[in-house]
């Protein structure tokens, strides 16, 4: 059974419940607690049909006008999705996520994250409301032993750059918090992926693109750069991916363009229904 079985019915469901966990049992208190280092930098920040709904209905756009003022299309080299995704030497993950750095990082503070707002807390997406605390999951839960050697993993990634991600205690009740988020994003992420791109998770092979030989391009693929060196380059190298794909793969341009115009009549009618 699943554990959304009962509970969303429509999008308007989906959005009020992942908003009534973005901050229930934490003991973070916005933007106040962080120097904004990863809003600030080159940081990978996905994004799903709900959290772009999210973000149209907190700035009163269309989906449209979202997609195209703070979205991108995000080229992925992880070493874990070649777990799960059995990328090839030279295979990439295709998904949507924020232009960086991030666009709603207006004078120190983020603009999407106002408590103010009708709409709370909802403007941001799922990954920020996660982000750091949700590496403390090793710490919480009886893991595999293939999921612990994914979460250390990451941490050592991160924490070179984002000392936070090993910072503080977090309660059980925010453990099992950001476990439901977590399951959330997984599964709108997939819909997400196929509604987007016919498929999840969508890859490609780039092994005949004729910039594979770039130095820094083959630095990307490299699985043991760490991230303060792919940081350094990344806009650069997924900007030359970026660009070959729209030049080149028009079908897949066609594909995202379709889902994005398809989510406007998805919508809650006001946010006050959240």
């Amino acid at each position: 059974m699943s554990w959304t079985e009962g509970k969303i019915h429509s999008v308007d469901d989906l959005l009020a419940l992942r908003y009534s966990f973005f901050d229930f049992g934490s003991t973070f208190h916005g933007c106040n607690d962080c120097h904004y280092s990863c809003c600030a930098s080159s940081l990978s920040v996905d994004v799903t049909f709900a959290d772009i709904l999210g973000i149209a209905l907190f700035k009163g756009l269309s989906s449209r006008e979202v997609f195209e003022k703070y979205l991108r299309i995000r080229v992925n080299r992880d070493r874990n999705l070649k777990r799960y995704a059995g990328l090839g030497k030279w295979g990439v993950k295709l998904s949507l996520e924020l232009d960086t750095p991030c666009p709603f990082l207006v004078s120190g503070r983020c603009e999407i994250y106002s408590t103010d707002s009708p709409v709370s807390n909802g403007g941001r997406p799922i990954t920020c409301a996660t982000f750091p605390k949700i590496y403390s999951f090793s710490r919480c839960f009886e893991l595999s032993e293939e999921d612990l050697a994914s979460f250390i993993w990451a941490i050592d990634y991160f924490s070179p750059v984002f000392p936070c991600v090993t910072m503080g205690e977090i309660t059980d009740e925010r453990a099992n918090t950001l476990l439901a988020l977590k399951r959330v994003f997984n599964q709108v992420a997939a819909a997400t992926d196929s509604l987007a791109f016919g498929c999840a998770p969508f890859c490609l092979g780039l092994e005949n693109a004729p910039f594979i030989r770039d130095a820094g391009v083959q630095q990307f693929f490299n699985a043991e750069i760490s991230l303060k060196e792919h940081l350094q380059d990344v806009e650069r190298i997924t900007g030359i991916i970026r660009n070959c794909i729209t030049e080149e793969r028009r079908d897949i341009i066609e594909k995202i363009e379709i889902f994005i115009n398809s989510l406007d009549s998805q919508r809650p009618i006001s946010a006050s229904t959240m």
